[in-house]
């Protein structure tokens, strides 16, 4: 049985993103929520509580609005705030080690099992690894998101 994968393009280039292992996004996905819980833990923390502004309305009805993808892309903004090093670079690498960048019409992985950068271009531009981490997560986790699971962001 092939594998699901999920072509996108990005920054000029394709890629292909394959399923991560249950055990790896299960974790990333705990990570995310435990990123999320700090920041919102943070934002609150010491702060009066105000009635919402029309605004903050406005945030929810449009969280409540977007499509899952969108609302994961969110919770990632939010997690990687929180974030360790040593959690940003697991994610990274398990984001990464599922990737792969088409070159000459082939797929080819822009990181080594072993967790060795084979498209050394991409380590020296970290707004774009960080973009193709969250399309990984997106494509990886956003079952989560069903009907029967939760998020802080809901």
């Amino acid at each position: 049985m092939k594998q699901p994968t999920k072509q996108f393009p990005l920054e000029e280039a394709q890629y292909e993103a394959r399923r991560m292992t249950p055990a790896v996004a299960a974790y990333l996905w705990h990570r995310l929520q435990a990123g999320v819980l700090k920041v919102q833990s943070n934002f609150s923390s010491g702060a009066a509580e105000e009635p919402p502004t029309a605004e903050d309305e406005e945030v929810k009805r449009r969280l409540k609005e977007a499509t899952p993808e969108e609302r994961l892309r969110t919770v990632c903004g939010m997690a990687f705030l929180a974030w360790t090093a040593e959690d940003f670079d697991t994610a990274q690498k398990a984001c990464m080690k599922v990737l792969s960048r088409y070159e000459n019409g082939v797929p080819m992985p822009v990181m080594s099992d072993a967790g060795q950068w084979v498209a050394k271009d991409l380590c020296e531009d970290p707004f774009l690894v960080t973009k193709l981490m969250v399309e990984v997560l997106v494509f990886n986790l956003v079952g989560f998101l069903s009907e029967r699971a939760s998020t802080p962001t809901a």
